[in-house]
Order: C-alpha cells, then structure tokens, then sequence
C-alpha cells in the first residue's frame, strides 16, 4: 500500500500529502489511544493489587 502510494504520490502530489497527512494523523492517534487503553488496564491491575476493585 505504501509503494502504490508513493508511486502515484509522483503523479498527484496533492492527493499524495493529503494521505500522507491522514495517514500519519490515524497512526498517531491509533499510538495514542493505545497508550490509553494500556495505562487503564494498568491502573486496574494497581486497582485490584490494593484491594480497591471500582
């Protein structure tokens, strides 16, 4: 997918920033929300180590 783009990216170089940019936009935001959801299962895990289940 990413050399298809590239390759097209040459011809359109509008088109191509603007996947580029909605790319890296999903990926950071994707990283992000991972980073979340791990922190939350941490913070359960801490949670019931205490004792202190929510």
């Amino acid at each position: 997918m990413g050399i298809l783009s590239v390759k097209t990216g040459i011809k359109t170089g509008i088109n191509y920033n603007m996947e580029l940019f909605f790319f890296s936009f999903y990926s950071v935001s994707g990283l992000l929300y991972n980073m979340e959801v791990r922190n939350a299962n941490i913070g359960k895990k801490i949670c019931r180590m205490k004792g202190n289940e929510p």
